[in-house]
C-alpha cells in the first residue's frame, strides 16, 4: 500500500515536471492565446526585447508557421504574405517589414486562404495587420520604411 502511494506521488511529480518543461520550451502561444495569432500585447513584448522585423517575430514565437504542411513549401509553393488584406508578396517580404505599427500578425491555413482568396495558397498566408502603434499615435507603413503617417480622419455622418 505504501509502495503504491509512493509510486502515485512519483508519477504525479513526473507529470508536473514534464508540464513545466514543455511550458518552458514554447509556451508563448499558450501564454498569449492563439497558436495562429501574434497579438498586439505580444508584439509590444517582442519590440521591448529588441525584435525589429515581422519575420524575426514570427521566427521567435511562431516558427511552426514556417514548417511545411501537407504539400511541402517549395519555390513553386511559397507562403504568401498579405498586409491589411492586400497581397504583398512572398515570405521574404516579412524581413523588410518593421514590427512597429503592427497590431496583429496571423497565420491563415491553406484551406482558409483558398476559401478567402482562391487557389494558389497551398502553403498558407501570413497576414500582417497595421493599426495604431501601441507606443505613440498615427499609423506606420512598412512600405514607407516605417515612417509615421497621420491618423485616418473619417467624418462622422450628420444626423
Amino acid at each position: 500500500m505504501r509502495c503504491a502511494s509512493l509510486t502515485l506521488v512519483l508519477v504525479a511529480m513526473a507529470g508536473l515536471v514534464g508540464c513545466a518543461a514543455s511550458a518552458a520550451g514554447g509556451s508563448e502561444p499558450a501564454r498569449y492565446g492563439s497558436r495562429n495569432v501574434i497579438s498586439q500585447a505580444e508584439i509590444r513584448d517582442l519590440e521591448l526585447d529588441g525584435c525589429k522585423s515581422v519575420y524575426d517575430a514570427v521566427v521567435r514565437v511562431r516558427s511552426h508557421w514556417l514548417r511545411p504542411r501537407g504539400m511541402s513549401i517549395t519555390v513553386e509553393n511559397p507562403i504568401q504574405v498579405f498586409v491589411s488584406g492586400s497581397h504583398a508578396g512572398e515570405l521574404g517580404e516579412l524581413e523588410s517589414m518593421r514590427l512597429d505599427g503592427v497590431s496583429m500578425i496571423r497565420f491563415i491555413s491553406p484551406s482558409d486562404a483558398t476559401n478567402r482568396w482562391g487557389t494558389g495558397y497551398s502553403s498558407g498566408v501570413i497576414e500582417v495587420i497595421h493599426g495604431p502603434s501601441p507606443i505613440g499615435g498615427g499609423r506606420r507603413s512598412p512600405h514607407l520604411g516605417g515612417k509615421a503617417q497621420p491618423p485616418i480622419n473619417v467624418p462622422l455622418p450628420r444626423s
